[in-house]
């Protein structure tokens, strides 16, 4: 069974509608604009939403569903750098702490990483040595 991001959006805890909404709208129903969309993000785009009227479809998300939402984030990055399609398992809502404190330790060492250029190999000159 195939599953969609509107599926990941039911299991973090939005009702049918507001996961449809939110999986077209933040996430356009494709697991890979998850390895595009920064947090900070993703967080305008909740505030967005719930800034809107009523009749313009404003949705408002518990800390709970938001936190799981960013989870979902993680987790789509992860599975996708390991070659393993999202569609082929459920979100593992019940794992959400781990996945944050997972992309919060990754953030920290990006921004706290004195060498920038740690993976790039040094350039091939006439002296290398092979």
């Amino acid at each position: 069974m195939a599953n969609t991001v509107t599926d990941a959006m039911i299991l973090c805890g939005l009702n049918a509608n507001d996961a449809t909404d939110i999986a077209n709208e933040i996430f356009q129903d494709d697991f890979r604009t998850c390895m595009d969309k920064s947090i900070e993000e993703i967080n305008a785009d909740f505030k967005t939403l719930e800034s809107l009227t009523v009749a313009q479809g404003q949705i408002r998300l518990r800390p709970s569903a938001k936190t799981n939402m960013r989870a979902f984030v993680q987790w789509a990055r992860d599975e996708i750098r390991l070659q393993r399609d999202p569609a082929t398992t459920n979100f593992p809502v019940n794992t959400a702490r781990d996945l944050i404190r997972r992309y919060k330790t990754h953030e920290h060492f990006i921004k706290n990483s004195k060498d920038k250029d740690t993976a790039k190999p040094e350039k091939i000159t006439k002296e290398t040595k092979w």
